[in-house]
Order: C-alpha cells, then structure tokens, then sequence
C-alpha cells in the first residue's frame, strides 16, 4: 500500500508551471478556445461538409484550437518563454519511467473497466456504439489515410487535448484540490469525446494523463503518453481491425 502510494503521489503544489494566469485569464482562454471551435465546425463542417473529407474538418478545427490557446497563452503577462507557461521543460530519464508506468495504467484500467461497464448498459437496455467513428475510419481506409491520422490524431490532436485540458482546464478547477481538479477534469475529457461505450475509460485514461503531467512536472511526458495510446489504437485499427 505504501508503495502504490508513493508511486501516485503528487507535489503538494499540483502545478508544474512556473507562470500561472489568474483564474479569469483561463476562463477567458477556454471560453475562446470553445467559440473558436465552434466558429470552425460551423463553417467546415456544415457549409463546406459536402465538399471537404472529415479529416479536413478535423485537421483545421484542432490546428485551430491549438493555435488560439498557444497565442493566448503567449501573450500573457508575465516574462518567460511560452514552455515556461505550458509546463514543458528538456525530457528526462524519470520522466520516460513515468510515462511507462502511465501507459501500464491506461491498459489495465481500459482492459479491467470496459467490460463491467458494458454489464453495467446491458443491464439498463441502454445501446450503444462499440467503436468511435475515427477507428472505423481509419479501419477502412488506404494507406494514405492511415498516414494523415497518425499526424492528425497522432500527433496534432495529443497536443491539442493536453494543452486544454492538462494545462487550461486543470489550472482553472485547481483551487478545487488537486484531486477534485483530476477528476473534473477527466470526467469533462471523457464526456467531450461523445462516446458512450469508452466513457468510463475515457475518464480513467484522463486520470492518468494528468497525473503524468503533474507527476513528472513536464506537460511533454504526457503529451508523449497520448500520442503513444492514440498510435497504437490507430494502429491496431487500421493493422488488424476494429
């Protein structure tokens, strides 16, 4: 017990960057973050969706999001460089151990929780989908589609999910506890994904993530734990199948 304890335990502080923005300057970020992705989906994805693929859509509406909270985060006050302001420092030996552990983590929850969740639905008469959309997407398609997902789910969207959520979101429920933030902020990860069948994986998968990056104190280390999870699911798909 007192070794598992050791191994998650988290710094008192919970906050690995060295700049923090007042609470109304991350609201304000994540407020923009939203309209701005709302903004994109509108225009892509209603008016243009008969002309541009989903991974058009997709690619310009996470590009997007990432370029507004990076610029934002930017420009706030305070010196330092814009790492200083993410959290994100020179990758280190622990940092990797930690990372590995993280990832053991996700597959022993995912592997251990879905099953008595899918119980769980069953016996509520409640349906739902087994697979998220861009699995089947990426399970069916050519070779060429299966290289644009490992770069826009692969890499684009980890970066995107980790700077919002880990970084923005986690910062701004802080004052709730550094446990409470954790898991507000996974349920509302979990939830934002749109998939019933992965939900309560989904939130564990979160946990973890930002507890790589409190863990560790380098927003890379869970950046590089996403990207890891999001190659082998796409991987998987697109090798043996959905």
């Amino acid at each position: 017990m007192n070794v598992l304890r050791r191994l998650f335990a988290i710094p008192d502080d919970g906050c690995p960057w060295r700049i923090a923005p007042a609470w109304w300057m991350t609201a304000a970020m994540l407020i923009a973050t939203v309209q701005t992705l709302c903004l994109v989906v509108l225009v892509f994805g209603v008016y243009l969706r008969n002309r541009l693929p989903v991974l058009v859509t997709d690619g310009v509406a996470g590009g997007t999001m990432l370029a507004v909270m990076l610029g934002m985060l930017y420009l706030l006050p305070g010196r330092g460089k814009l790492a200083d302001k993410l959290g994100i420092r020179k990758f280190r030996e622990r940092d990797l151990r930690i990372v590995l552990v993280g990832i053991a983590a996700v597959y022993a929850w995912e592997f251990s929780v879905t099953p008595l969740w899918e119980m769980l639905l069953r016996a509520l008469n409640i349906t739902w989908k087994e697979n998220q959309a861009l699995l089947e997407l990426c399970a069916s398609g050519s070779w060429r589609r299966f290289v644009v997902m490992l770069v826009l789910v692969g890499i684009l969207t980890p970066v995107m999910e980790e700077v919002l959520f880990r970084r923005l979101l986690y910062s701004l429920l802080r004052p709730l506890g550094i446990w409470n933030g954790l898991i507000l902020t996974s349920l509302v990860f979990a939830a934002v994904h749109f998939f019933l069948h992965g939900f309560p994986a989904l939130a564990g998968i979160g946990a973890v993530f930002q507890w790589i990056y409190l863990r560790s104190g380098n927003l890379a280390a869970s950046i590089l734990a996403h990207m890891t999870f999001n190659f082998i699911a796409l991987s998987v798909a697109f090798f043996i199948g959905v």
